[in-house]
C-alpha cells in the first residue's frame, strides 16, 4: 500500500504536538494543593516533574523494544498513553497517588513516542526532507504546549479535574497514527539490525551534551520569570502566564527559520540557538516594562527551534537506520536531564555572586555566549576530522 506522504507528515507533526504534555497540569497545581492540604507542596509540584523520570526509564529500553515490536505500535501506544490520561484523570482523582500514576503513564507515553517518531522520520524521509520536517516538529511541539496552557487553564477555571480533559485531543493523532503510519516488516528490521551491527556514532554524544547544556540554560527563563515579574512589580500571575505563552510562540516562529538556516549552517545551528538565548536574556534583564519583556520572551523562545531539531537531525543523519531510535533516545534523555539538573546549577551558582533574581538571566546569558564559542570550536574540529577521514 502506497504511503500518503503529506498525511504521514501531518500525523507525525500532530504526534510531536503531544511532547510538552507535562506542562498541561500546571494550571491546576494550586487547586490540587488546596484539595489535598495534608500533602506537602513540593509533592504536589513534582507531579509535573514525574513524567520526565518515567520517560527517561522507558526511553532507555525503547531501542531494545523496536527489535521485537514495530515502531508504529510503540509510537501509537505512547500517544494513547497521552490521550488516556484525559478521561482517567477526570474520572479517577481522589488521591495524590492516582495523580502520580497518571503522570507516570504520561511519561511512559513520552518514552515510547519521542524516540520512535524520529525513527519513523528516518524510515520514510530522505536526508534532504528531514531538516524541514524536524523544524516543523518543534513548531508543533510548542503549539501543543500553547494549547495545553490555555485550554487546560480554561478547563481548570471550572474545576481542576476538568483540566485533564485537555489531553483528550491526543485521540486525534492516535487514530491518524493507527490509520496512516505504515507497519514495518519486522523480519527485515531484524536482518538490518543484525547486518549493521549498530554502534553509536560518537557525534551523537556530542549532540547529547550540547542539548543537555542548552535545555539547562533554556530552563532559566520559565524557572525564574514569575519571581522576576514580582521583584520588579510589573505584573502578576496572569502576566507570567502571558510571558510563558509568548515564550512558546517564539518557539513556533523559530521553527520557520530552522529549515532554510539548517541548509547553510548544519551543526553550527547550535551557535544560532545559544545566540538567541544570549539576546533574549539580555532583553529580559534590561526590560523596565512589559513590551521589552515580551520581546525577550519571544527571542528566548526561538532558541529551542534551532537546537532541538538540529540535535535530532544530526543524530538521525549520522546514524545507520537501525540505530536511529537509540540515537534519538540519547538526545531526549539529555534534554530531560538538563531540565532536572539545570536548577541545581543556575540557581545556587549565580546566588554566590548576587541575590538578585535578574542576575540569573545575565549569568545564563554569559554561559550561553560561552557555548556559542564552544559549539563553534567543537563542530569545526569534528568536521575537519570527518573530512580528513573521508580522504583516507
Amino acid at each position: 500500500m502506497k504511503t500518503n506522504k503529506k498525511l504521514l507528515t501531518l500525523t507525525i507533526l500532530l504526534i510531536s504536538a503531544t511532547e510538552m504534555g507535562a506542562m498541561g497540569i500546571a494550571p491546576s497545581l494550586a487547586s490540587i494543593a488546596a484539595d489535598f492540604p495534608d500533602t506537602p507542596i513540593t509533592t504536589i509540584m513534582n507531579i509535573m516533574n514525574f513524567p520526565g523520570i518515567t520517560m527517561i526509564l522507558v526511553a532507555l529500553i525503547t531501542p531494545f523494544l523496536i527489535r521485537v515490536i514495530p515502531k508504529k505500535i510503540l509510537c501509537n501506544t505512547g500517544v494513547l498513553c497521552y490521550a488516556a490520561i484525559g478521561p482517567l484523570g477526570y474520572l479517577f482523582n481522589d488521591s495524590v497517588a492516582l495523580l502520580y500514576i497518571w503522570a507516570g503513564l504520561l511519561g511512559i507515553g513520552f518514552g515510547l513516542l519521542m524516540p520512535t517518531s524520529n525513527g519513523l522520520i528516518a524510515d520514510f524521509y530522505s536526508e534532504e526532507e528531514r531538516g524541514g520536517i524536524m523544524g516543523m516538529q518543534t513548531m508543533f511541539t510548542n503549539l501543543g504546549g500553547i494549547y495545553l496552557t490555555y485550554a487546560g487553564g480554561l478547563l481548570a477555571a471550572v474545576s481542576w479535574h476538568m483540566n485533564y480533559l485537555a489531553y483528550c485531543i491526543g485521540f486525534i493523532p492516535f487514530i491518524l497514527g493507527c490509520a496512516v503510519i505504515p507497519k514495518e516488516n519486522m523480519e527485515k528490521t531484524k536482518e538490518q539490525i543484525k547486518k549493521e551491527k549498530v554502534r553509536m556514532n560518537p557525534k551523537v554524544f556530542m549532540y547529547g551534551i550540547f542539548i543537555f547544556i542548552f535545555i539547562a540554560t533554556y530552563g532559566v527563563f520559565n524557572n525564574n520569570m514569575s519571581f522576576l515579574i514580582e521583584s520588579r512589580g510589573i505584573g502578576d500571575a496572569a502576566t507570567s502566564g502571558t510571558v510563558t505563552a509568548l515564550f512558546l510562540v517564539g518557539g513556533v516562529l523559530g521553527g520557520i527559520l530552522f529549515g532554510p538556516l539548517n541548509k547553510k549552517l548544519n551543526d553550527y545551528m547550535y551557535c544560532v540557538g545559544f545566540g538567541f538565548l544570549v539576546a533574549g536574556y539580555l532583553l529580559v534583564y534590561a526590560a523596565n516594562g512589559l513590551p521589552m519583556l515580551f520581546c525577550g520572551a519571544v527571542v528566548s523562545g526561538m532558541s529551542i527551534s534551532q537546537c532541538m531539531p538540529q540535535s535530532l537531525l544530526g543524530a538521525t543523519n549520522c546514524s545507520k537506520v537501525a540505530g536511529v531510535t537509540a540515537a534519538c533516545m540519547v538526545i531526549h534523555v539529555g534534554g530531560q536531564l538538563g531540565t532536572f539538573l539545570g536548577t541545581y546549577f543556575y540557581t545556587p551558582v549565580p546566588a554566590m555572586l548576587s541575590d538578585a533574581v535578574d542576575f540569573r538571566y545575565i549569568f545564563a546569558a554569559v554561559m550561553a555566549a560561552v557555548m556559542v564559542v564552544v559549539c563553534a570550536v567543537c563542530v569545526t574540529i569534528v568536521n575537519k576530522k570527518e573530512a580528513h577521514a573521508g580522504k583516507e
